[in-house]
Parts: C-alpha cells; structure tokens; sequence
C-alpha cells in the first residue's frame, strides 16, 4: 500500500476558493495548521488555546451548520494514536467548553484517520464539530472514508 506524504490534499477543497487555497499551500510545502504557519493561511481567529489543542471557527464551514468548530493540535501529528493520554483529556475539555459558551446542544465529532481518501484536506491532526440549524431543509453532506 502506498503512503500519501502529502500535508495537503486540494482534491478534497469543497469550494473553488478553498481548492485555490490549498494548492497554493501544496506548491509552498508548509504545513498549514503547524503553528508557525496558521496565521499565514488561517482567516478565523484562535478563540481558544491549551497546551496541546487551539481551537478556531472553520474558514469554509459547511453549508447549514450553525456552528463549525476545529480543534488542531499544536504539535505536527497525523494519527490520533500520536496523542499523549493528556492531550486527549484536552480535546474533551475543549469541546464541553465549546459546548457551554456557544450553547451547542446538537453537534457531530468529526475526527478522520488516514489521508485523502477520508474526504481530509490536511493531513495535521484536527477534528471538527459541527453543529447544525435546526430549521434545516436538507442535511449537512460531508465525506467520511
């Protein structure tokens, strides 16, 4: 099986503009969720940070969601199972936060493992939660492995 070294993959981009964004980031070689080079690709502000996890608004939420949260880890990882027991305590600690100061009472975990084929666009660990509208006519639609 052949291993995809690739911190970005714009094959994955849901908008045109998102798409354009990350084939730039592949053509420059930085990662683009490490933390030296977030504020150069990341529009959202951090709202958020712990020693192993920042916590930011998505660029390019998806359509319908209320609220679209990412959680990415300030050391360069791409597996989950890279994480020290403390960091995964973290990330929980992160999302109940989440939960209480934006008042989230529905919301899905995304969390992907593996490269592109999962519908990731950056192979640096994150997750994301989303929380829908609860007036939704269609639902959310996102790639999942």
């Amino acid at each position: 099986m052949e291993t995809d070294e690739r911190l970005v993959y714009p094959e994955n981009g849901r908008t045109p503009e998102y798409t354009k964004q990350l084939e730039e980031i592949n053509e420059a070689g930085n990662c683009p969720f490490c933390p030296e080079n977030l504020k150069q690709y990341k529009k959202e502000p951090i709202i958020r940070e712990g020693t192993y996890w920042l916590v930011t608004a998505v660029d390019f939420p998806y359509e319908g969601a209320k609220g679209h949260y990412m959680f990415i880890a300030k050391e360069h990882l791409t597996d989950k199972r890279q994480l020290r027991r403390h960091a995964q305590l973290e990330l929980f600690e992160h999302i109940f936060w989440l939960e209480e100061t934006y008042g989230l009472k529905n919301h899905t975990l995304i969390f992907r493992s593996g490269g592109p084929d999962t519908g990731a666009t950056v192979a640096h660990l994150h997750a994301q939660l989303v929380s829908a509208k609860s007036n939704l006519e269609k639902p959310i639609i996102t790639r999942i492995g």
